[in-house]
Parts: C-alpha cells; sequence; structure tokens
C-alpha cells in the first residue's frame, strides 16, 4: 500500500489504483498511515533536483496543481512557466498545529508572490510576515506579494480562511480575492470566500471590519463583534445579523458544526472536510440536520445520519450517492 500511495501522490496510479486506495482509506486507522507515508513522500521530493524537463509524472502533478490555483494563474503563460520549473517547490499542508510550507513565484525583480494553501481534507496554519495568524479551509489559499508588512498588508483570498491579524494602525489588513473586500486594523475573524458558493461571508469574533465593494454600489458596512455579514452574489445584496460566532470558526479547531443545514448543505461540509465527493438525491436534499463532528470518521458519520432519517449512502466508484431509504 505504501507504493501505491506515493503513485498516488506522485500523479501515476490509475484509476482504479485510485479507487482502491479510496477504499482502504475509509477505514479511519489508514488515515495515519496514509498521512506517515505523504511526509516521506515530500521529504523525498524536496530533496532531489528537479531538472529543467519534467517527466510525465511531474506534469500530471502540475495539472492537478494548477487546477486548483487561482484562476488568473492559468491565463497567464508566465505563471504557467514558473509552476513547470517549481513543481517540485510546491508545499503540502497538514492539519492546524503543524506549520504551513509556501510556494514563493518569482515573476521579475518587483514581483513577487507567496501562495500558502490548504491540502484537500486538511487544515493549514500559517504565520504571516506581519505576525498576524491565519488558517486555512480545506482547498482554500492565500496569495501575498513580496512587500506584504513593509507597504501593505494586501491578502488574495479563494476559499474560506480564519484570520487573527495584528495591529498596526499606519498599514489596514486587507483580504481581496472576490468582489467583496474586508479591510481591518487589528483583529479575529472569519472569511467564506468560495467561488462556488452564492454566499460570501464575513463572521466577526473580536474588534471591527469594514466590509466594501469597488464594484458594487450601497455595499459599505462595518460589522461588530457577533455579526455575520453575508453577500448574495446572484441578487447583489449585503444582510447582517447576529450569530454564534463559534459555529462558523470551531472548524479550525478541527470542529464541524453542522446547525439546521439542509442535507445539500451537509454534503457540501463533508465534501470539504473528507475531501469526498457526493450526490445528493433531489428527494432528500431538503432533510434538516444539526451535529457537531469532532474526530468522527466519515463513516460513523454517514451511518448516524442514515440512523436518524430515511437515508441510505452509496459508494459508486469515486462518489458517494446519497439517496432514499424505502
Amino acid at each position: 500500500m505504501k507504493k501505491l500511495i506515493k503513485k498516488y501522490l506522485s500523479g501515476k496510479g490509475s484509476d482504479e489504483e485510485h479507487r482502491d486506495l479510496l477504499g482502504w482509506m475509509r477505514e479511519g486507522r489508514h488515515r495515519e498511515k496514509f498521512q506517515d507515508v505523504k511526509k516521506e513522500w515530500e521529504s523525498e521530493a524536496l530533496s532531489e533536483d528537479m531538472p529543467d524537463q519534467s517527466n510525465d509524472a511531474w506534469n500530471i502533478m502540475q495539472k492537478v496543481i494548477l487546477e486548483d490555483t487561482q484562476r488568473e494563474l492559468r491565463k497567464s503563460t508566465r505563471y504557467l512557466k514558473v509552476f513547470q520549473y517549481a513543481a517540485v517547490l510546491v508545499a503540502f499542508f497538514f492539519v492546524a498545529g503543524i506549520s504551513a510550507k509556501m510556494l514563493g513565484l518569482q515573476f521579475n525583480s518587483n514581483h513577487q508572490y507567496s501562495i500558502i494553501k490548504a491540502d484537500a481534507g486538511q487544515i493549514a496554519n500559517v504565520v504571516l510576515p506581519d505576525s498576524s495568524e491565519v488558517w486555512l479551509n480545506s482547498g482554500s489559499y492565500i496569495k501575498y506579494s513580496n512587500d506584504f508588512a513593509s507597504s501593505n498588508r494586501n491578502v488574495e483570498l479563494y476559499g474560506e480562511a480564519y484570520f487573527r491579524v495584528k495591529k498596526n494602525k499606519k498599514l489596514p489588513f486587507l483580504v481581496t480575492g472576490s468582489p467583496i473586500h474586508v479591510k481591518v486594523l487589528g483583529t479575529k475573524f472569519n472569511v467564506s470566500a468560495y467561488p462556488e458558493d452564492n454566499l460570501f461571508k464575513v463572521t466577526l469574533e473580536e474588534g471591527s471590519v469594514k466590509v466594501y465593494s469597488e464594484i458594487y454600489d450601497g455595499i459599505d458596512k462595518e460589522i461588530k463583534p457577533g455579526e455575520l455579514a453575508s453577500f448574495n452574489k446572484k441578487n447583489k445584496t449585503l444582510f447582517v445579523k447576529d450569530v454564534n460566532v463559534d459555529l462558523h470558526t470551531s472548524w479550525k479547531d478541527g470542529i464541524l458544526n453542522i446547525y439546521n443545514l439542509s442535507l445539500e448543505e451537509v454534503a457540501v461540509k463533508l465534501d470539504k472536510r473528507y475531501n469526498q465527493k457526493f450526490e445528493v438525491d433531489e428527494d432528500v436534499k431538503k432533510l434538516q440536520y444539526t451535529y457537531t463532528i469532532k474526530n468522527e470518521s466519515l463513516f460513523d458519520i454517514l451511518k448516524l445520519m442514515e440512523t436518524i432519517t430515511p437515508i441510505e449512502a452509496v459508494q459508486e466508484g469515486d462518489v458517494i450517492r446519497i439517496k432514499k431509504n424505502n
């Protein structure tokens, strides 16, 4: 299995081998073994010199990396060239508490950026050059320039992140990456900005933040601790309400709170948590759930859901289909 895991990480495995590995990973006791092999593989990869012409396996890995990276990168041939020769430097991130690594990309003498990314199904924790701390949820990443903390504190976010910002009155901290921006001086807050989600959400735990847009008129609002600001991308409206902040920020501690969510929404959260794709039948999408996930396996969670509601979770290739159980 060790050989199969390394083939998967190197992008060499076949579809059948990937399915076999997925089935093996479903047993909770195997996930720790997978992480051990993954660390060993990363150490080996980072210690080798990357030749000018990458072999086929590395090309496959680059393709996977590019698909998860900022859309703008795909449009720039300069960016693509950098990724061709820097693939071996790509950092894979682990659960919070382990320092995240970063990839520095040099485009010219004046423009350098760092991209920090959380691996699918993992949480990354990193300290920025200004001593601010960031937790990145599964599949999320941030990008900032080489003059961060000297002339600006601008961070582009794609996905979800919890920020603990170091106070600096001279340099406000700015979160961009979508039509809605978040500006702060020093505070603790959560931003959910997945491109595929209809809602852009900012939850404030401590301090004060300003939510605004340079594109949409009328979007300019300061929110207070305990408030959630939601921007609806379809109707271009901003709504602010009081919330239980823990429900929106506990993911950084490995706790996932499901509170009065539909099965369709739950499937999205489980996808991000366990890196598992779901298909939900139309007749069960609206079923409601409330529970908390700490260290439970996906198997245990699905069994619980099957117990409390009339559903059945069936593995179909790489996808779990959730359907009505008659």
